[in-house]
């Protein structure tokens, strides 16, 4: 069971970091911002904006959803693995990652 979950954890690994090299691509070199909350991501956030395509903000919001897999996928292979704080760990981040993904669709309604 345990490599079945490995093997399907990867791909959703790769299939989000495809999506997200996608969306990002398609966002340009990125605005040059001078606040400091944004200097960490700005491309993250230049993802939706009005003036990019639908595509590139479907393509985000793909690489969240994958990534939220991945990450639930890797709490259970540390449940079996009887790591409790590494599953805490991931689960809290599936949640989280679950959370930012629904918030942004309802607001950006892509």
């Amino acid at each position: 069971m345990s490599p079945v979950v490995l093997i399907v954890a990867l791909v959703f690994g790769l299939v989000a970091a495809a999506y997200y090299a996608r969306a990002l691509q398609q966002t340009g070199p990125g605005p040059q911002w001078k606040a400091p909350m944004t200097l960490r991501h700005p491309r993250d956030l230049a993802v939706w904006f009005k003036s990019l395509s639908a595509q590139a903000r479907r393509d985000y919001l793909l690489s969240l959803a994958y990534s939220c897999l991945f990450a639930g996928c890797i709490a259970i292979l540390a449940y079996r693995e009887g790591s409790r704080v590494v599953t805490v760990i991931l689960a809290g981040m599936l949640l989280l990652g679950t959370a930012m993904k629904f918030a942004r669709r309802v607001r950006m309604r892509v």
